[in-house]
C-alpha cells in the first residue's frame, strides 16, 4: 500500500542541511584489519566517489593528511560509489609463505562470509580520506520517483522446439532461462506515476511527466525512422533453447518465443543538493519492439539536470513484483499459440 503524501509545488526548499566532504583525490579508502595465526594485515580497496555527505560537520583539527581522517553515517553523492579492487597491506616481518597464500587468495576473490574457513578474523573496519578535503554546507531534498514499468524478451526457436512446446508443453527450466535476461526493461509512462521531494507529493508532476515523455518520443522517431521488424532481414540462426545473442536482428523465418511482464509498483530515487525544481526533468525514451506487427513500446529514465548543468539519474530501489505477465509462441506466419508451462526438463532429450 502506497501512502498518500503532503502535497509540494513545482519547486521545493530543503530544510535538510548536511554536510559535502569531497576529497581531492575523489576516493576513499575501505580498511579491514585482519588477523591471522596471531598475525595481522590490512585489507584494503580504494573506492571512487564524487563526494561523501555526512549528518555533522567533521572535526577537522587533529586532521592529518597522511593519516587520514575516519568517517561514518554517511552516503555518497548521487549513489555513485566505483571500487577498484581489493589488496593487501603487510606490515614489515611478516612471514613470506602466509603473505603469498593471502595474495593468491584475493586474487581468486573472497568474501567476508568465508574468513572463518581461512582462518581470517575480522578485527576492525573502517572508512578513510587522505589529503586535502573540501568541505561545504549542503541543502539535502530525497526525490522518489512512483511508476509502472514493463520488461520483454523475444527469442526464435528451432521448428522443431516450437512444435515440441506447443503441442507438449514447455519445461519451466526452459521457460527460466528464456526469460532469465531482458531485451528491454524500464519504467512506462503510467496515469498513476508520482513524485516525491522529502515525502511531499509534487503538484502537476504527471502532467510535465507526459509532455516530456511525448516531446522525447517525437525526437526520438525523428531521429531513429522506426523500421518494424516485419521489414527486417535477420542474421542469427536458432538454437535449442537459447536466447538470440546481442545485436542479432529477427530473422523472418523464426519461429519465436515472446514474453512480457508489467510492474505497477517500483521505486526510483535521487538524492539532490539543491533546492528542487520541477523544469530540471529530463526524460530519455528507449523503443522496442517485441514481435513482427508489435506497436512499438518505449520506455525512459528519468533524470534531473542540477544548476551546474550535470545530469544525474533516478536509480532503481525495489518493486512489488510483477502484477501481470504474458507468453506465446509465435510460427513462421505470425500466428500466436498459448502453450502450457509444465515442472520437469528437457535433460532425457538432450542427452537423445
Amino acid at each position: 500500500m502506497v501512502t498518500k503524501a503532503k502535497k509540494s509545488k513545482g519547486k521545493e526548499k530543503s530544510t535538510n542541511t548536511k554536510f559535502m566532504m569531497v576529497p581531492s583525490d575523489g576516493t576513499y579508502l575501505a580498511r579491514k584489519l585482519i588477523s591471522k595465526d596471531g598475525n595481522q594485515f590490512y585489507l584494503e580497496e580504494r573506492v571512487e566517489i564524487k563526494g561523501i555527505v555526512l549528518d555533522e560537520k567533521p572535526n577537522l583539527r587533529k586532521y592529518d593528511p597522511a593519516v587520514g581522517f575516519k568517517f561514518e553515517s554517511s552516503s555518497f553523492k548521487n549513489n555513485f560509489k566505483t571500487f577498484k579492487g581489493e589488496y593487501a597491506v603487510f606490515p614489515d616481518g611478516f612471514p613470506a609463505k602466509e603473505r603469498k597464500a593471502i595474495e593468491k587468495l584475493i586474487n581468486v576473490g573472497i568474501y567476508s562470509y568465508e574468513y572463518d574457513e581461512h582462518g581470517w578474523q575480522l578485527i576492525e573496519e573502517c572508512c578513510l580520506v587522505f589529503g586535502d578535503l573540501n568541505i561545504h554546507e549542503v541543502y539535502v531534498n530525497n526525490l522518489v520517483f512512483y511508476t509502472g514499468e514493463i520488461n520483454g524478451v523475444s527469442s526464435p526457436l528451432t521448428k522443431a522446439d516450437f512444435e515440441q512446446y506447443r503441442d507438449n508443453g514447455m519445461p519451466q527450466n526452459i521457460f527460466d532461462e528464456l526469460t532469465d535476461d531482458n531485451d528491454f526493461a524500464g519504467p512506462i509512462l503510467s496515469d498513476h506515476s508520482s513524485l516525491t521531494v522529502n515525502d511531499k507529493d509534487v503538484e502537476g508532476f504527471y502532467n510535465r511527466l507526459e509532455s516530456l515523455h511525448n516531446q522525447a518520443v517525437v525526437e526520438y522517431d525523428r531521429t531513429h525512422p522506426f523500421e518494424s521488424k516485419a521489414q527486417k532481414t535477420g542474421r542469427g540462426k536458432a538454437k535449442k533453447g537459447k536466447k538470440k545473442t546481442s545485436g542479432d536482428s529477427m530473422d523472418l523465418s523464426s519461429y519465436m518465443f515472446v514474453y512480457s511482464a508489467w510492474t505497477k509498483r517500483s521505486f526510483y530515487e535521487l538524492e539532490i543538493y539543491e533546492d528542487f525544481d520541477i523544469d530540471r526533468l529530463r526524460v530519455e525514451v528507449s523503443r522496442d519492439e517485441l514481435h513482427l506487427g508489435d506497436h512499438p513500446i518505449y520506455t525512459f529514465s528519468l533524470s534531473y539536470e542540477t544548476q551546474n548543468g550535470e545530469i544525474v539519474d533516478f536509480s532503481f530501489r525495489e518493486n512489488h513484483g510483477t502484477n501481470s505477465d504474458s507468453s506465446c509462441l509465435y510460427d513462421t506466419k505470425g500466428k500466436a499459440f498459448n502453450f502450457e508451462i509444465i515442472e520437469g526438463d528437457d535433460d532425457d532429450e538432450e542427452e537423445e
